[in-house]
């Protein structure tokens, strides 16, 4: 049996220097590592008048209140929520969480991939990137040519996020191997592809073609047919998806 307990998670912080009043208490407790096939949890607490960074996830979420008055933003709509509140999130959509009663709120995410990838508007601290979330399948076998103090110097800025887990090729942080999304996603943004983990990026990029070559490139059904826009899942490459 696969299983978790909220009140026993070790929780890390997450902080935007320009806004004092964004700071989020999380960690994953299920999600691919943890034998789930199509889903993954996540869990927020945040104090009174304190709120999680606005972002966008790759996956579509359903966010539950436990516990506390929380104000949701979804898109251009907003609403408070107490406990037993319920509030979807479609994938891509930007979304954000405020803390407006007198004790701590506790929120659950309850995400359709066991792979999260969130971008967030501003930088994340203390792993000082966009880009947060679970580790990809694929990242289990990249290989790096740094130095095991190298490697050990970059998990250790990145451990704030989730205790790291061992994969066969080995440390994963909660960023990916040796913090290697961290360095790269915020120039993948700039290039115009929402897909900010390069697994990610080969296989739902609307902007990619699978090659004429028949090679293993899952970006199509079919030789050289661009994907669709409507195919579950995807979005389109420009402009907001709500």
């Amino acid at each position: 049996m696969i299983s978790a307990d909220l009140n026993e998670l070790e929780l890390h912080t997450g902080t935007v220097e320009e806004d004092p009043n964004v700071q989020a208490h999380f960690a994953f407790p299920m999600f691919w590592t943890t034998g789930n096939a199509s889903t993954a949890v996540l869990c927020v607490e945040l104090d009174p008048g304190k709120s999680g960074p606005r972002h966008i996830d790759m996956p579509e979420e359903i966010l539950l209140i436990e516990q506390g008055e929380v104000e949701v933003e979804v898109g251009d709509e907003r609403a408070v929520f107490g406990p037993g509140g319920l509030v979807l999130v479609p994938a891509m959509v930007p979304h954000a969480f405020r803390n407006i009663g007198g004790k701590r709120a506790l929120i659950v995410g309850f995400f359709s991939s066991n792979t999260v990838v969130a971008i967030a508007d501003d930088i994340v601290h203390p792993i000082g990137s966009r880009v947060i979330g679970s580790p990809t399948p694929e990242m289990t076998d990249a290989t790096h040519s740094e130095s095991a103090e190298e490697r050990a110097n970059v998990d250790r800025r990145l451990h704030h996020l989730r205790r790291p887990v061992r994969a066969r090729s080995g440390l994963l942080t909660s960023l990916g191997r040796w913090g290697e999304v961290s360095e790269k996603a915020d120039r993948w943004m700039d290039s115009g592809c929402r897909c900010a983990i390069p697994a990610l990026r080969r296989s739902r990029c609307p902007t990619r073609r699978r090659p004429m070559n028949g090679s293993s490139s899952r970006t199509s059904s079919s030789p050289g047919r661009p994907i669709s826009s409507s195919e579950p899942g995807l979005r389109p490459a420009s402009g907001s998806s709500t």
